[in-house]
């Protein structure tokens, strides 16, 4: 199915087998609730042919003007976290039992702007491999590995350099950068992804 010809009842039900189907990957128990009242009963209300009206911008406070509200199906930054997390604690458990010794995970430099966050960083014999964890629910958009950007990459070679910088200063190792991909919880690791 073409999500983009989905109607919204059929684009909400795709959205959470989607995320069920991340935190059974996950091994998390699925949140009880995500979608706010509020949303529910504006659902409802247009599901029964009632007004599904926002309301006036007079109506609200200050603080409520511009308020973002999650659509239907999101998964709260909390429970995205925690999903990311026992992806990377599975992730980990396969390297190191084929045989990488990990030296960081979640490191970040504070003290480089266009530095971002490296998952975890290994060791596998005299290299040092820096490993982005990645996890869709599907492939329908390109899969996990897709999801790098070219920026995205720009902040994991810099995020390298400065890990490096502070924990091997003067030394220069191999280094290579590998992606372990969670698609629809099947784990794929690619090795040396941004050689070349």
């Amino acid at each position: 199915m073409n999500p983009a010809d989905a109607s919204p009842g059929a684009a909400r039900a795709l959205l959470d087998r989607a995320h069920r189907l991340a935190c059974r990957a996950a091994g998390i128990a699925e949140p009880a609730a995500r979608v706010p009242p509020a949303m529910s009963s504006r659902a409802s209300a247009s599901a029964e042919g009632g007004p599904s009206r926002r309301p006036a911008a007079s109506g609200l406070s200050s603080g409520q003007r511009g308020a973002r509200v999650p659509a239907p199906g999101a998964v709260a930054p909390a429970d995205r976290r925690a999903i990311g997390d026992a992806f990377e604690v599975r992730a980990r458990a396969h390297l190191e039992a084929a045989g990488l010794v990990c030296l960081d995970a979640n490191w970040r430099a504070h003290f480089h702007k266009q530095a971002g966050e490296i998952d975890l960083v290994m060791r596998d014999g005299a290299t040092v491999v820096f490993v982005e964890v990645r996890a869709r629910a599907s492939a329908v958009f390109g899969g996990a590995a897709a999801s790098i950007t070219v920026a995205k990459r720009r902040r994991w070679w810099v995020s390298a350099q400065a890990w490096l910088a502070a924990r091997a200063p003067g030394a220069s190792p191999p280094c290579r950068f590998d992606v372990v991909a969670f698609d629809a919880g099947r784990l794929d690791w690619l090795r040396d992804v941004l050689a070349g």
